[in-house]
């Protein structure tokens, strides 16, 4: 029973999802999703089914020509911007790594009259110094006195990448450019942990049980052979 529950805590929730936990289980959960079908076809099947072909616009305005050129005009604007497949990846990030994150810019190069667009950044690039090391609970966001986000703190360059050779800078965005989507479980929790980061361990057995069962089949298959005796049919020393 000690054993069970030897790894209890009463850590707060700052505490409990500190930038180090929260980069193990985001990288378990990436392993996972890199190497389980199961895994992978869940967290796909839950961004397809929560996107889809990307948002629709109903107009209700009363003037039915008007709603078709309004509802035209967004779709174009979707299609410009490739937000289907942007609010897809941010979905698909959101249940892997545990939250997602979008800054919205002007893009001064769509072919739309509308010159609003979303940049999507992982969560890794959300963070206090770029080597993913902060010095205060926070951990990349900063807050008022009532708990409203202020401002993001955004690496230039993502803390994981090779071809990084030296600590590069970070900006800062207001939060009212920043979109932020985790689940919070717990009161002044501000930051997210992968949706099925429970099962991640599981699903490593599933793929070491598949893989045994497979190398099980295969070493069976390749087992054959014929005995031949000199015996006839129905003697009793064959039986």
């Amino acid at each position: 029973n000690r054993r069970h529950w030897a790894n209890a805590d009463n850590f707060g929730p700052k505490s409990a999802l500190d930038p180090e936990a929260r980069r193990l289980m985001r990288s378990r959960s990436r392993l996972e999703y890199e190497n389980s079908p199961y895994y992978c076809g869940i967290l796909r099947t839950l961004a397809n089914d929560t996107i889809g072909t990307g948002p629709a616009l109903q107009c209700l305005s009363g003037n039915s020509d008007e709603d078709r050129i309004v509802a035209s005009l967004f779709w174009e604007w979707m299609v410009a911007t490739r937000l289907s497949h942007k609010l897809w990846t941010m979905r698909l990030a959101k249940a892997r790594d545990g939250e997602t994150f979008g800054i919205l810019f002007t893009n001064e190069r769509l072919p739309s009259p509308v010159k609003l667009d979303i940049s999507p950044i992982e969560a890794d690039m959300v963070a206090d110094h770029w080597l993913g090391v902060t010095s205060t609970p926070s951990d990349g966001i900063e807050f008022d006195d009532f708990g409203n986000p202020i401002s993001y703190n955004v690496l230039d360059d993502h803390p994981g990448e090779q071809r990084v050779l030296s600590a590069g800078g970070a900006r800062t965005i207001p939060a009212r450019w920043m979109i932020h989507l985790f689940t919070c479980e717990r009161p002044g929790q501000v930051r997210g942990v992968p949706e099925l980061a429970a099962t991640t361990q599981v699903f490593g057995k599933i793929r070491d049980f598949s893989a045994s069962t497979m190398a099980a089949a295969d070493t069976a298959a390749r087992w054959a052979g014929v005995l031949h005796s000199q015996s006839s049919p129905g003697d009793p020393a064959e039986v």
